[in-house]
């Protein structure tokens, strides 16, 4: 009962943060209601097998469609898989199962005004916006999140630092919870490289040396690790409290 209680307190906290950034204050409960229904749905016993089927075909729908925006935006090549697509492709050759619903993408802070317009057509195209996430410290946004069907996409945008002796780095925050507290995940990323890649029916862009990448968040990529947990990403420099 404790758990359940300081988890639903966590979840509570991070909504209500997520209300106090401008840019949520347009959205209607019943687009964050509406996606919280399709996930229980799924879950239910005799109905939960189809919902999940029909999910899954919606979900590689929805990836289609971005995919094509990408292209018509002329911004395919500057959008890049990250997270569970891009180990999905590289260890299986297919999307993972338990990532079904959640794409992760990743855009240069420097294209703000291209993929403002590219985010523009993504609603457009039946996508809705969801949460945006700003970072504590420096007030900018750092994840947009839209919906489609019962699907999260969420984009995470790259702000090139300098890091000392290291150079140039790509600095990223993810927003989650550690216990009852909001906390923003700082990670950075080194400079990367980038080409085209075949998955799902369509052409995309990932990271050159993405096993080193790879390497870098999760350990033994290789391997499927159930007991993997998100402060084990090895990218993460620093967790601060999301105020």
């Amino acid at each position: 009962m404790q758990r359940f209680v300081t988890r639903h307190a966590a979840r509570f906290r991070r909504f209500k943060r997520l209300l106090a950034v401008p840019e949520n204050r347009k959205i209607k409960p019943a687009t964050a209601l509406g996606f919280l229904v399709q996930r229980i749905t799924m879950r239910l016993p005799v109905v939960g097998a189809r919902a999940r089927r029909t999910h899954s075909d919606e979900f590689l729908d929805g990836l289609h469609i971005l995919n094509d925006t990408l292209e018509s935006c002329g911004l395919r090549d500057r959008c890049w898989l990250w997270g569970g697509l891009l180990l999905g492709w590289a260890r299986e050759g297919r999307i993972l199962p338990h990532d079904v619903g959640d794409a992760d993408f990743c855009y240069a802070s420097s294209d703000d005004q291209v993929f403002d317009s590219f985010f523009a057509e993504l609603e457009r195209r039946g996508y809705r916006r969801w949460f945006v996430y700003r970072s504590s410290t420096s007030g900018e946004i750092s994840e947009r999140v839209f919906l489609r069907k019962g699907s999260k996409f969420e984009f995470f945008r790259m702000t090139e630092v300098s890091d000392g002796d290291a150079g140039k780095v790509l600095q990223f925050s993810v927003f989650t919870n550690i216990g009852s507290a909001p906390v923003e995940c700082v990670g950075q990323l080194p400079e990367q490289k980038f080409e085209p890649v075949d998955f799902i029916d369509r052409t995309w862009t990932k990271p050159a040396d993405h096993a080193a990448l790879l390497e870098l968040h999760y350990g033994d990529w290789r391997t499927p690790d159930p007991n993997w947990d998100f402060r084990s990403d090895g990218t993460y420099v620093s967790f601060r409290p999301w105020l």
